[in-house]
């Protein structure tokens, strides 16, 4: 993402800042519904995103960025994150474990209703992912229940994993596409490092390397 790629962030109703975004490209973050943070932002960048409804924490994010992090009704973990930070996990509705964190609340992880793993981690509660209703996989992992995939509401595939139903993916309602698919449901998408879903999808789903979410609308 360059320049001009985000200079309209502020008047749309979701906003994703690429993973190069610097300086200025975001002080208008405040003001969006759902915010992102970039791998690479810095300090000041994202100060106000207590005052968003979802937030995410750059993997870069150090000390007290995160701090109000527990008021988010939806909590991702940045990678980095240690000690402390992560400590109300388990009071999230949704939640999302950094691939360098393992759960220190593994039972609120298997009862979670939505359940995303990393790609250095693996689900220490198959059955829960399993019968889960949203299920998405990072590219170092493969699926450990096919079925329960292809029969999922929601698919999500990252880019070093090949689609095993593609019949289900392209007719899934929600549909994020790697960027390295070469089908025409990301045709428009080759030049940014995130894609989103049709805008009436009733949940869209973010991904970074380090962290994603779903935003429900």
């Amino acid at each position: 993402m360059t320049k001009q790629h985000v200079t309209t962030v502020n008047s749309s109703k979701y906003m994703i800042a690429s993973h190069i975004m610097t300086k200025q490209h975001v002080i208008t973050v405040n003001t969006s519904k759902y915010m992102i943070a970039s791998q690479t932002m810095k300090n000041q960048h994202v100060t106000t995103v207590n005052t968003s409804k979802y937030m995410t924490a750059s993997h870069t994010m150090t000390k007290q960025h995160v701090t109000t992090v527990n008021t988010s009704k939806y909590m991702i973990a940045t990678h980095t994150m240690t000690k402390k930070h992560v400590t109300t996990v388990n009071t999230s509705k949704y939640i999302i474990a950094s691939y360098s964190i393992a759960y220190h609340d593994k039972t609120a992880c298997h009862h979670s209703k939505y359940t995303q793993i990393h790609d250095s981690i693996t689900y220490h509660d198959k059955t829960a992912c399993h019968h889960s209703k949203y299920i998405q996989i990072h590219d170092s992992m493969a699926y450990h229940d096919k079925t329960a995939c292809h029969h999922s509401s929601y698919i999500q595939i990252h880019d070093s994993i090949a689609y095993h139903d593609k019949t289900a993916c392209h007719h899934s309602k929600y549909l994020i596409a790697s960027h390295t698919m070469k089908n025409q449901h990301v045709t428009t998408v080759n030049s940014s490092k995130y894609m989103i879903a049709s805008h009436d999808s009733k949940f869209i789903l973010v991904y970074t390397r380090q962290t994603c979410m779903y935003l429900q609308i």
